[in-house]
């Protein structure tokens, strides 16, 4: 049952409907084809690439449904129809429904998508089912056909250009192929061949755009009655004056510094405590105490190091030993 129904898709859709069977192992059909509104052919409006798989057992077991490269539908809208899709098969079991899932889909593309909802990548504006006129091409990436006008246009004056500037040996190299705004793919005959460039010029398509009338009587009231929050702000200093601050900092001649103490540092505090805690220790008896040590172990001490007093003698350190005095905290000669 399901060949004879794919067989009448076929003859339906012709060479849209791209028919695949699977290895023995596992036969399943896959349906592939891209749907798009039918209504109007100058318009391209939101299209999508349906892919449906067939299991053994249709149409006791549904069909799963997968919605592809949906280009300009909305998520809301791809959401929408998903849903139906899912509710309508499980509705319709044991019962062929391939021709009405591809109906329902060109359906809702046209009534709920007539348009695309994505904007223009050549003038970052959104599409209009009413006013806009835009193409596509074979990569469905969408354009306003004035916008693709003047995208092809600078497109081929900057190849002209850029030819002008090569040398004859070298013009080779330069690009000199059409490629879509968006996916930089090449733009085939077919796709430029959508717009006429001899028919539509730069000065229809400025005429056609709504014209812009300023309106300065509103302007000038709207003026009036910001003028006074504009000096509050002025005067508690809450406006940034670019001029002033550029020269907030400025240093002229008519500036004079007045010089201050420097207060001392916590470092410094420290580094006059250890020095005059050094100059005390000399002076107290402990020091002669370190000088004794320093004597017997040869060491030195760096720094309490005083003049030694025996180098002084002119036939050379004294031999004059030294006894510790019970009595007192130094030594005694013996």
């Amino acid at each position: 049952m399901a060949e004879e129904e794919v067989e009448i898709l076929q003859s339906i859709y012709g060479d849209e409907l791209v028919v695949e069977r699977s290895s023995k192992n596992s036969p399943t059909i896959v349906l592939s084809m891209k749907i798009r509104s039918a209504l109007s052919q100058s318009l391209c409006a939101a299209s999508i690439h349906v892919v449906i798989e067939l299991p053994e057992q249709y149409p006791r077991i549904s069909p799963k449904i997968y919605l592809r490269q949906q280009r300009g539908l909305d998520e809301n809208n791809a959401n929408i129809l998903q849903k139906r899709i899912y509710e309508y098969t499980e509705a319709n079991m044991d019962m062929p429904i391939l021709y009405d899932i591809f109906q329902m889909i060109q359906k809702f593309v046209e009534t709920e998508q007539n348009f695309p909802c994505a904007v223009c990548p050549v003038c970052l504006d959104g599409f209009s089912a009413e006013t806009s006129v835009f193409c596509t091409s074979n990569c469905d990436h969408y354009i306003h056909q004035n916008c693709f006008v003047r995208y092809v246009n600078y497109t081929e004056d900057e190849i002209k250009r850029e030819l002008s500037e090569w040398p004859e040996d070298m013009k080779s190299k330069v690009d000199q192929v059409l490629k879509c705004p968006v996916c930089r793919t090449p733009l085939s005959e077919q796709d430029l061949s959508v717009v006429d460039r001899e028919s539509i010029t730069l000065d229809e398509i400025i005429g056609d755009e709504e014209k812009f009338e300023f309106n300065w009587k509103e302007w000038r009231t709207k003026l009036e009655e910001l003028q006074p929050i504009f000096e509050r702000q002025k005067a508690k200093g809450g406006l940034i004056d670019p001029e002033v601050e550029r020269k907030r900092y400025l240093i002229t001649d008519d500036i004079v510094f007045e010089r201050r103490p420097v207060a001392k540092s916590s470092q410094q505090k420290e580094n006059i405590e250890a020095v005059e805690c050094v100059e005390n220790l000399s002076a107290g008896p402990s020091y002669q105490f370190l000088y004794h040590q320093k004597c017997k172990s040869g060491r030195p001490y760096s720094l309490f190091r005083l003049r030694n007093r025996n180098m002084g003698h002119r036939n050379g350190p004294s031999k004059e030993k030294f006894r510790k005095d019970r009595g007192g905290n130094g030594y005694i000669p013996t």
